[in-house]
């Protein structure tokens, strides 16, 4: 959200403080999304133990006395994650890695039979996805994820061209390949897992707390705008803070150690030979066809007409050529040797 981040702090009569996040946006948003990500928040809380902020009060009218939209939501203790990330030691790293585990695998308990924004009591409505023009695109829901693919080709997937080229891919690649990733039920994919949505503390810096953990531990997951539910394939994935750049070859080899251990946190958490120790491994089994698609078509669903299309062809050399990279960072033999790792490590013999 385009938005600024104020923090509140209110003295209470008996002596206390209370304190809350406003969300003041600077530019207007779509109402339905903003509403969605409020019912997202509010159903995960009800639903888990994940923590993430209350939400308490919202007004997405900016014709309101503040003129401007705006949430107040809860104050999580703890510092983004990208302010201590650096200085941590390999195993506090692990132990932060193990915590998003265990909160991925019980939000994956939530289980929805569309692809879509969440809106009021857990119904799943349309998407909506902004445009270059500040405008958004509303479209779904969608009951498969190839529907979900083609919706971002249309109207031209249908007529001789990339788009049309594109479509065949992933049509293809569905026809032959029965990936029970791909398929429904589908979950809540927050898909935006950078470092400062992620709150950190330490038990000693937290009077409440009465964990007997000595290394920082997760506090909060923020910043659910945009959120929807999608595919497994897409849920399951590791978080961009331990995937490798060109511009830090420096961490490459403790970054294949936090995604060796943040997939063995996750599989470790299912019984051997379970259907959802299977679809986890399916899940991060990626190939360039799915993956390629989510990063160069998806994510550029926001651009201008003419740079899409470019991505769009962009998309479906790179699938011709055999040159896509399932992550864009890193050497790619680096990646297939790893994937082919953890393949091998999870069977758990």
């Amino acid at each position: 959200m385009d938005e600024n981040h104020v923090a509140l702090t209110i003295e209470e009569i008996q002596g206390e403080q209370w304190s809350c996040i406003a969300r003041v946006s600077r530019t207007m948003q779509p109402v339905a999304q903003m509403l969605s990500e409020v019912e997202t928040m509010r159903y995960i809380k009800s639903h888990t133990s994940i923590p993430i902020p209350d939400v308490y009060s919202y007004d997405f009218d900016a014709n309101n006395a503040i003129g401007a939209q705006f949430m107040l939501i809860e104050r999580l203790p703890g510092v983004p994650l990208n302010q201590v990330w650096d200085q941590l030691h390999i195993d506090d790293k692990k132990s932060i890695m193990s915590d998003i585990a265990k909160a991925l695998v019980e939000l994956s308990s939530l289980r929805f039979d569309k692809i879509g924004f969440l809106n009021a009591d857990g119904h799943i409505g349309p998407l909506l996805y902004p445009l270059c023009n500040g405008q958004a695109a509303a479209t779904g829901p969608f009951t498969s994820t190839i529907d979900y693919f083609v919706s971002f080709l249309l109207p031209d997937a249908n007529v001789p061209g990339p788009f049309a080229e594109a479509r065949s891919i992933v049509e293809s690649h569905e026809s032959i390949n029965s990936n029970s990733s791909l398929a429904p039920p589908f979950r809540i994919i927050h898909d935006d897992l950078v470092p400062p949505n992620f709150l950190l503390m330490r038990p000693e810096t937290h009077e409440h707390c009465q964990s007997p953990q000595t290394r920082h531990f997760l506090s909060g997951i923020i910043d659910w705008e945009y959120a929807q539910t999608g595919p497994l394939y897409f849920f399951y994935d590791y978080p961009i803070f331990i995937q490798d750049t060109y511009e830090e070859p420096d961490a490459y080899v403790e970054n294949k150690i936090l995604r060796t251990h943040f997939v063995e946190a996750i599989t470790q958490q299912f019984p051997d030979g379970s259907l959802e120790l299977d679809e986890v491994l399916k899940s991060m089994d990626k190939n360039f066809t799915i993956s390629g698609f989510k990063n160069r078509i998806i994510g550029a669903i926001s651009y201008g007409k003419e740079a899409f299309e470019f991505n769009v062809r962009g998309y479906v050399i790179d699938h011709e050529q055999r040159t896509g990279r399932v992550y864009e960072g890193g050497p790619e033999q680096e990646v297939e040797e790893e994937l082919s790792d953890e393949r091998s490590t999870n069977t758990r013999v």
